[in-house]
């Protein structure tokens, strides 16, 4: 019998963890201890939901004179039936989802002050009756909001009005370009909004330099709070619905929330046929999922070139990423990328970015600095951006209902359902289970020919999908804005008349005052600007309003319209034996193509939807798709000026007011350059001298102004103001482009009178540096 082997010492550091001791570990049990009830950790869409919810809660509670945390904390089911009632009753009318998802947030904010979930028996009551007596009490609707879903013919029209017909000025034409790929990204894989682009304004944005550090751009005001701050500091109620109790949401990931140049593996692929050039793939990986951690692993999609160009995402792909010069290669351009070819050894072709461009955003924000408008190098797009434009671009193509993201979105899940399996589409849509689809994303609509089927005859499957398309509620000549005969049908609005004469009231109180840098934070001053605001809220509130009602009213009574114009031309073309051949034909129409400012974005719509942009083959091909990627960089680079004409005056009796208008002027002194001075260094006095020297304006047309007084005020609200006391400043015309610095703005204004002719009559140091002031507050 073997001899029993001898214990192993006690040995303090296991495997290859540091050690630690006793009284160490007991400290941290404490520590836990004391901590107590962890609140849940929220993403921060999750965070606003419910503190909209609080803040109904805290109104309610202020409305009844009761302590909304003992309130809430006593559980009472009577208390949160009264306040939904109490929300039905003083707000504008929701469906009962709505209502629902509102108790749903109250139940989480619940949590935040009790520590613990809301009982069961209390959850039970409030779903009783928003089911029962709620429908019962109130007239609340328990139909789900419009959920529309384009197709493939709507997304043509979208992109083809979008490149050819669409006149809206950008801020930035690289803006056009975004735009242009954010519906292919929307239309290929279905994401959310959010996932694309950062959707909370009031988010806690964290980007990178160039260096790797940090850049907090949310200001000092949204860091006090969060998991990082102490535990112990007891939370104190606020019943002021303006402020909340829940601590800040802070960002665990320090990258941008958005699709960035680290998401997107570019390489060459080789040509499964063997005769043609080698095809570019994407593999592109969108994180920011909804449910999933900051942080983790996203969703992966591929995306590889299209014969079409205007449908294919590598070609805006190529030219935003020259723009940034984001190739590590610095002999890469447009020429050679697409004469590329993958090695024999090979089966694919990495294309490799900058270390320094990983973390920057694909698609960016735009700013106005004193030199022009300029992409910002690490600041994301905003959603509001894109939705916006979305919104515009369908009202100019015509659509009868709102462009949303979510139909690009609502459109690819039901084509994954009708191709893929269950799995295949949750995976894509990033849903976890088949519940969530059959609810909110499943089309409304029977795409199948029924009628066919029971009749034993072939189906019509095309003829039920158009049936139920989007474009269906499409008019091309749909009013998209209001004319001078309805505007100043809303400028005659009493609301309106009532504040005018409250401003001018107030502005004769102040009889010259607002010029004195004394007397701009006295109450009177501070009276008029908030008129001023409250005049600016109620103008949009009335064109929001009246434009949408102009266009249902157009909707509604364009059938009519039409059917009884082709009855009277039946009438007229009809003879005795009731033939109509001809009589039943309709006139061609086709939108007119509008003058473009610069001849890329012509080059672009002929590339994308000329005559010849799907049946170029070969070289001729090739040659196409390089020059577009070289007109869709250098247009990214380009600024359009505005287009605005003569503004419409909102004053009654019809004359300017200076303060809502930034052309209109009580100065009668006028421009003095009719025609363009020879001298290469002078700078015609109705324009812009920071605009004259923009090098992304210059091939375009520049505004001209009729008053040398709005040529000034344009100088100081668009480019002085943004300059800063400590900051020098460097003439922008084109002849002084590389040359040194100028001290300050008094330095540079006689520079441009003495050198360049342009000399605007500027007020003094002391009346300048007050007009800045204000434009700053």
């Amino acid at each position: 019998m073997s001899k029993p082997s001898e214990p192993r010492p006690d040995d303090p550091h296991h495997h290859w963890t540091n050690p630690v001791s006793r009284d160490e570990t007991l400290s941290r049990l404490e520590d836990f201890r004391e901590s107590g009830w962890l609140n849940p950790v929220w993403k921060e869409n999750t965070t606003v939901c419910v503190q909209v919810a609080e803040r109904y809660w805290k109104k309610y509670c202020n409305h009844i004179g009761a302590d909304y945390v003992e309130l809430l904390l006593r559980c009472e089911p009577a208390a949160f039936q009264n306040w939904i009632d109490w929300m039905i009753r003083t707000s504008k009318p929701k469906t009962r989802e709505t209502y629902r998802q509102y108790w749903k947030w109250l139940s989480e904010y619940y949590q935040f002050w009790a520590k613990r979930k809301m009982d069961n028996s209390t959850l039970k009551q409030i779903n009783r009756y928003v089911n029962g007596r709620m429908l019962v009490d109130h007239q609340v609707s328990l139909r789900a909001r419009r959920k529309d879903t384009l197709s493939a013919e709507d997304l043509g029209i979208l992109l083809r009005c979008h490149w050819v017909y669409d006149t809206s000025v950008y801020s930035h034409e690289r803006q056009r370009v975004q735009m242009g790929l954010i519906m292919l990204f929307s239309a290929f894989t279905g994401t959310r909004p959010g996932v694309l682009l950062p959707q909370d304004k009031t988010m806690k944005t964290r980007l990178l330099d160039g260096d790797g550090s940090g850049v907090d751009l949310s200001g000092p005001d949204q860091s006090s709070s969060g998991p990082s701050s102490d535990r112990s500091k007891k939370v104190m109620p606020n019943s002021n619905p303006l402020k909340s109790d829940l601590p800040a949401h802070t960002q665990v990931s320090r990258r941008p929330r958005t699709v960035c140049y680290k998401d997107i593996k570019l390489y060459l692929l080789r040509n499964p046929d063997g005769t043609q050039r080698d095809i570019f793939v994407a593999e592109i990986e969108f994180v920011n999922l909804k449910g999933s951690k900051e942080g983790e692993d996203g969703t992966i999609f591929m995306m590889h070139e299209d014969a079409q160009l205007a449908y294919c995402p590598i070609a805006h792909i190529l030219a935003l990423a020259f723009v940034d010069d984001a190739f590590e290669s610095l002999l890469l351009t447009p020429d050679y990328i697409c004469r590329l070819k993958v090695p024999k050894r090979l089966s694919s072709l990495p294309l490799r970015w900058k270390k320094s461009k990983l973390d920057i955003p694909l698609f960016r924000h735009t700013i106005q600095t004193e030199y022009g408008v300029r992409a910002h190098p690490t600041l994301p797009m905003k959603y509001d951006t894109s939705n916006s434009s979305l919104r515009q671009l369908g009202e100019t193509a015509g659509y009868r209902y709102p462009i949303k993201s979510y139909c690009f979105r609502r459109w690819t899940a039901n084509e994954a359902n009708r191709a893929f399996t269950d799995q295949e589409r949750n995976r894509i849509l990033g849903h976890s289970g088949t519940r969530v689809f059959k609810k909110h994303y499943h089309d409304k609509a029977i795409h199948r020919d029924i009628q066919s089927v029971v009749l034993l005859r072939p189906p019509q499957e095309a003829l039920c999908r158009a049936a139920a398309q989007m474009n269906r509620n499409r008019d091309p000549l749909a009013p998209s804005s209001l004319t001078e005969k309805q505007l100043r049908t809303l400028r005659r609005m009493p609301h309106l008349i009532q504040l005018r004469q409250e401003k001018d009231t107030l502005r004769r109180e102040m009889a010259g005052s607002v010029q004195d840098e004394q007397a701009r934070d006295t109450d009177l001053s501070k009276r008029h600007a908030a008129v001023g605001r409250e005049i600016a809220r109620v103008r949009a509130a009335y064109r929001r309003e009246a434009r949408t009602k102009v266009k249902e009213d157009y909707h509604d009574t364009m059938p009519t319209i039409e059917i009884e114009k082709q009855i009277s031309r039946l009438k007229q073309d009809s003879d005795l034996n009731g033939s109509d051949e001809e009589g039943g034909e309709d006139e061609e129409w086709k939108p007119p193509i509008p003058d473009y400012a610069f001849d890329e974005r012509a080059r672009v719509a002929d590339a994308f939807w000329g005559s010849e942009a799907e049946t170029l083959t070969g070289s001729a091909a090739l040659a196409r798709r390089i020059q577009a990627v070289k007109d869709l960089a250098v247009l990214c680079e380009r600024r359009e000026p505005s287009r605005r004409g003569e503004r419409f005056s909102w004053n009654q009796s019809g004359g300017g007011d200076d303060d809502d208008d930034d052309d209109a002027s009580e100065s009668d002194e006028q421009a003095t350059d009719p025609d363009p001075d020879p001298n290469p260094l002078h700078c015609p006095r109705d324009q812009c001298i920071f605009c004259f020297g923009d090098s992304s304006l210059r091939p375009a047309r520049l505004r001209k102004y009729t008053r040398i007084d709005s040529v000034r005020r344009h100088l100081e609200k668009t480019h002085l103001n943004l300059i800063s006391r400590a900051k020098n400043v460097h003439c922008p015309h084109p002849a002084c482009k590389g040359r040194e610095s100028l001290d300050t703005i008094e330095v540079f204004l006689n520079h441009a009178a003495r050198v360049h002719n342009y000399d605007l009559h500027m007020p003094p140091r002391r009346h300048l540096r007050s007009r800045l002031r204000l434009c700053r507050n």
